[in-house]
């Protein structure tokens, strides 16, 4: 399925990204394992200084690699974080469109890697370059993946930034 129909059933810590659809839009079909996203920077993901929060930055990472690796597992699971690093290597404010790059280097039997760059649509300058390292179990019976996770919620249109 698609990135946003993964993105769809995503829930936890990914409050920088709440409102994801309003800020993010697919920009072009994807490969496999990799998937491109446009991200708006608002207000509301920004620090006291007045730049992309370093907090909203990782979760960026860990929400659109957790999709990219989602596309990848054949029973559609992203898995719990084993490891995850990321580098704030240059800012970003409101207003500022971002472009998201994650690619899956790996799916193992119970370990995902990934890693995601961001950099600004303008000039390209990255933002935040970031891996991670999922822990994926065998599945169970009582196990909903996340490719039904994804239909089991209303699936709304990605709004047009």
């Amino acid at each position: 399925k698609t990135a946003y129909e993964f993105c769809a059933c995503l829930v936890g810590s990914e409050m920088c990204i709440r409102d994801r659809y309003k800020h993010v839009r697919v920009l072009k079909p994807e490969a496999e394992n990799e998937v491109l996203l446009e991200f708006r920077v608002a207000r509301e993901h920004l620090n006291a200084g007045g730049s992309l929060h370093g907090g909203c930055q990782a979760t960026m990472v860990d929400v659109f690699t957790s999709i990219a690796i989602a596309k990848v597992h054949k029973q559609r699971r992203s898995g719990v974080t084993a490891s995850m690093a990321i580098q704030c290597l240059s800012p970003a404010v409101e207003g500022d469109v971002l472009h998201v790059f994650c690619r899956t280097l790996k799916v193992g039997k119970t370990l995902a890697f990934a890693t995601c760059e961001i950099r600004h649509a303008s000039n390209g300058r990255i933002v935040t370059n970031g891996t991670h390292t999922k822990f994926i179990s065998l599945p169970q019976k009582s196990d909903v993946n996340i490719q039904q996770a994804a239909f089991s919620h209303p699936i709304q249109k990605v709004a047009k930034l």
